[in-house]
């Protein structure tokens, strides 16, 4: 059975903690957004593997290994096949193909290093196109807002086909707990997370419980 491929929970939160902290100490922001897609394509490559070993009783031997080829060596090709095999649904589709021209762009222009960059900027406008929640975010937040949703949905996907016993909103608010120390995020921007979380079931509680945790804080 696919199930069977699948790892468990407490492998892909190590997973995840190792990753917020790595993006979390560089000091540029060219890196952070670069590590950040890099994180999220990882993370579809882990799932789209799942996926191709629970078709390989039916797949050639020279099938798998051209679909590893290609899928391998491109992010672009990663989210289509992903959204052709109706692993990622269509609002993810808009969310991963607007963080792959934002990356893109950091990547082969040397003035776009900086959340503050215009061309920057105007690319993460199909990042609010896509999630309307994500809307009154500021650039720096946008991103990695996405990209925490990102790995966190699709760390749930993975690990949807294991036998881990531990309930997918459980999944969420865990792994949300290890992604947290990558956001970098003011009390209002608190809020709006709380409202962002909505969107995937079980962030919304754990961003509500960091709201409350901010404002019980003295000072």
């Amino acid at each position: 059975m696919a199930q069977t491929y699948g790892e468990p929970t407490d492998t892909i939160v190590s997973e995840a903690k190792g990753d917020a902290e790595q993006i979390r100490r560089e000091s540029s922001d060219r890196a952070r957004i670069l590590l950040g897609a890099a994180t999220v394509e990882r993370r579809l490559k882990a799932l789209l593997d799942l996926h191709l070993h629970s078709c390989s009783e039916s797949l050639p031997n020279k099938v798998a290994r051209d679909f590893r080829r290609r899928v391998g060596n491109h992010f672009g090709a990663a989210i289509d096949f992903a959204y052709c095999a109706g692993l990622v649904d269509p609002d993810r589709f808009e969310i991963l193909r607007a963080l792959l021209e934002i990356r893109n762009l950091v990547a082969h222009r040397v003035d776009c290093g900086s959340f503050e960059a215009e061309d920057v900027k105007k690319k993460c406008d199909a990042l609010r196109h896509a999630n309307p929640r994500l809307e009154k975010f500021e650039t720096r937040m946008l991103i990695q807002a996405t990209v925490m949703m990102l790995c966190v949905s699709l760390d749930v996907s993975r690990i949807s086909w294991s036998q881990d016993p531990v309930p997918p909103d459980a999944q969420v608010e865990i792994l949300a707990a290890a992604w947290w120390p990558y956001l970098d995020s003011t009390e209002v921007e608190l809020e709006q997370l709380a409202d962002f979380g909505k969107g995937v079931a079980g962030l919304v509680r754990f961003f509500a419980s960091k709201l409350a945790e901010t404002e019980a804080a003295p000072g």
